[in-house]
């Protein structure tokens, strides 16, 4: 009655969901596929995104519920949709173990690409024509099935309905009925994961990203704080020279996020209240005391070029009077009403924007986005894309001791208002 008189599908509730992904989520099953039903006769969005990046679709898979992922899939739900771990509907429905779900969603997908090509332009003028094959999201899921498949009986019989124990289905490790949402968000955590919002809704796919932590831990952001990994391995060398291969001679016929020319660098904002001249003091501290120190000061991590780093100090000069300040921005100007300077540190010099960006990601992996004052976790790309949560903290602490042997030679250099030239 409510959605009926104008209320909002997609608002975002307190608790980091929308009335879509509760409606999924409800433990009735019959009800829950009603109530879908209802969200997209009202023209809710079957693709709204929870913080955590969670569609209907994910919540959907997820619960192994194959009668509303069709229903999604025919009012064009996007099954390409990741969320922050990188992962998509059909890795929630492999999760779930519901094989219906993966065999509706894997023909779907088969059959909904298309070859597209773009022609792209960067700020030189240079234009790069990119041909790659896409999702073709007008197609409809009646087009994705033939009327010789299997997938057309189950539709038509009903036959495609989960059994029971396809959808209880759950690795054995953990007894999710004694684990309250509170005990399952300190478990995450101690295994090194971030989790958003623990609803009803979002509990059943943060239960399978606990499942895969304790399958596959990963080196949680205290034990990268308190170095306690092994930074000179053959496999992290291995791995940072794969991160660096598709940078090196970039393709010019390939596209590049703005472009394949070397002149982009990544940079760290320190602070100096951490740091207390830590490349002269140094020389009294055990090397991983020291590191340990460097890596507490980091608030922000970035890629740039030109004078980009500088732009957050004009930010921080020009903030308008009663407007609240990002904790960026409010570390900034503590630092300065403290009559010290931000230290900016410029690293990994002269290459092209996607390798900087990569970088970027690594490191912020690395470290935590609540240990930073970062928005957003970064992009990877190349073949450091498909690198797991693991691998890609323990690079990103090899970049970061690499930024910390750049900080012990040049020397900590602090930027004030006066240096600024606005």
């Amino acid at each position: 009655e409510m959605l009926a008189n104008g209320a909002d599908p997609s608002y975002l509730l307190p608790d980091g969901v929308t009335p879509f992904h509760i409606c999924v989520g409800v433990e009735d099953a019959a009800m829950a596929l009603r109530l879908t039903s209802i969200m997209l006769k009202l023209q809710a969005d079957p693709n709204i995104q929870s913080p955590d990046g969670y569609t209907p679709l994910h919540v959907a898979c997820a619960l192994g519920r194959c009668e509303i992922v069709r229903v999604l899939l025919e009012n064009c739900a996007d099954p390409y949709i990741t969320d922050q771990d990188g992962m998509n509907s059909l890795d929630n429905a492999i999760e779930s173990r519901c094989s219906l779900c993966v065999t509706l969603l894997e023909n779907f997908i088969v059959c909904s690409q298309h070859s597209q090509q773009t022609v792209h332009t960067d700020d030189d003028g240079f234009k790069v024509i990119e041909t790659r094959t896409v999702p073709d999201l007008n197609a409809s899921f009646e087009s994705c099935v033939s009327t010789q498949s299997t997938l057309k009986d189950w539709k038509e019989s009903g036959a495609y309905k989960c059994s029971e124990d396809e959808q209880q289905a759950t690795l054995p490790s953990l007894n999710e009925s004694t684990l309250d949402n509170q005990a399952l968000r300190q478990a995450l955590e101690e295994l090194g994961a971030q989790p958003g919002p623990i609803t009803i809704a979002t509990r059943k796919i943060y239960v399978n990203q606990l499942h895969r932590l304790q399958a596959n831990p990963v080196a949680t952001h205290n034990d990268v704080i308190s170095g306690v990994l092994d930074l000179s391995t053959d496999s992290l060398k291995d791995a940072e020279q794969l991160m660096l291969a598709p940078f090196q001679n970039p393709d010019p016929d390939q596209f590049w996020r703005e472009g394949c020319n070397k002149s982009c660098f990544n940079y760290l904002l320190l602070d100096p209240r951490v740091t207390q001249n830590l490349p002269a003091r140094s020389r009294s501290l055990d090397e991983l005391t020291a590191f340990k120190i460097f890596l507490k000061s980091v608030f922000y991590i970035g890629k740039g070029s030109r004078s980009r780093p500088y732009a957050h100090f004009k930010e921080a000069v020009k903030l308008p009077a009663g407007k609240k300040p990002s904790t960026k921005v409010a570390q900034i100007r503590e630092i300065w009403q403290e009559n010290l300077g931000v230290i900016s540190l410029h690293i990994f010099q002269n290459v092209i924007a996607c390798e900087a960006y990569t970088r970027e990601a690594c490191m912020i992996e690395a470290l935590g986005l609540q240990r930073l004052t970062n928005q957003c976790k970064g992009q990877k790309y190349g073949a450091a894309a498909s690198f797991s949560q693991s691998q890609t903290r323990h690079l990103g602490l090899r970049l970061l001791k690499k930024a910390f042997n750049i900080m012990l030679y040049e020397g900590e250099r602090q930027i004030r208002p006066h240096d600024l030239r606005m």
